[in-house]
């Protein structure tokens, strides 16, 4: 193809900048598929020959196998790692630890799967209607942006990403996510660390009732230095280490209820032979006025 006089190539920005003067351009496809597109283009006049027009395919069908090969290798590879992602958390919440260690440890696999990622975790506190940061995380949440130095919570409102996913939630009784590849266009993302670009929240929700039916414990925030980093694939993974993130958080409040009950009763034992004297008596002054 002439691309200078081409309709469709004439006056390109690409074209322009790279003087090109001819192009030819072949699909990349796999089993019907296309994948991309090979171009090999001149800064001069050039006609292509008979045996160019019978090498460049061959040479394109190359290039899309070898090309394919790759992303499937890659996507084993980030399969393998999120494998492996959701069996250390899941080893991190089958230990006997508190709370903090637990969502330390989920944060830190996260960040791991993730690299150029700032995960958050925060829980919801029904007292004061807001979600809170843990103090005593590892790594704790760093806040960049000066304007909220010292935030220690959002408010369950529309006014931020994650407090519009727990008001959701709250309404609705089920988990909510939302995805949002550029927070540059959500007018709902409060900057936090002015690095971030996209941004996938979940609820963590507790309970096994119905959905419509199950109490609000939180919300995991990913926060990523990437424009659209999330594929689609990461939001089931995102939506599996909320799931084990929520058992995370039932199971310390659990243990801590048993402790309590543990506490109280051992705390209030000796009521119990008091109460017994008092009844032995009081039914001896009973029997004393019947008479």
């Amino acid at each position: 193809v002439d691309v200078q006089n081409d309709p469709f190539f004439k006056n390109k920005t690409f074209i322009q900048r790279e003087k090109l003067c001819s192009t030819i351009a072949f699909p990349l496809r796999v089993q019907e598929e296309v994948i991309g597109a090979m171009f090999f283009s001149y800064r001069q006049q050039h006609a292509f020959t008979q045996e160019e027009r019978t090498l460049f395919p061959l040479l394109a069908e190359f290039v899309a196998t070898s090309v394919n090969d790759a992303l499937y290798l890659e996507q084993t590879r980030r399969e393998a790692r999120r494998l492996t992602a959701a069996l250390k958390i899941t080893e991190a919440v089958g230990a006997t630890v508190t709370l903090d260690e637990m969502l330390s440890e989920i944060l830190a696999v996260l960040a791991e799967l993730y690299t150029k990622t700032t995960p958050r975790i925060m829980l919801y506190n029904p007292a004061t209607y807001t979600l809170d940061f843990p103090p005593n995380l590892s790594p704790n949440y760093a806040i960049t942006n000066p304007l909220y130095a010292g935030m220690r919570g959002l408010a369950v409102d529309e006014r931020s990403l994650a407090g519009s996913l727990a008001l959701e939630a709250l309404q609705t009784g089920d988990k909510c996510s939302r995805y949002v590849p550029n927070v540059a266009h959500e007018s709902s993302y409060v900057p936090l660390r002015l690095d971030t670009q996209s941004a996938l929240g979940v609820t963590l929700m507790g309970g096994d009732g119905e959905s419509g039916n199950r109490k609000l414990l939180g919300v995991l925030l990913l926060e990523s230095t990437e424009c659209d980093a999330f594929p689609e694939e990461d939001h089931e993974v995102v939506l599996g280490i909320a799931r084990q993130t929520r058992i995370a958080i039932e199971r310390a409040k659990h243990s801590a209820d048993l402790r309590f009950r543990s506490s109280v009763i051992g705390a209030t034992s000796w009521v119990t032979p008091i109460v017994h004297d008092i009844n032995r008596e009081t039914g001896r002054i009973r029997r004393r006025i019947a008479r």
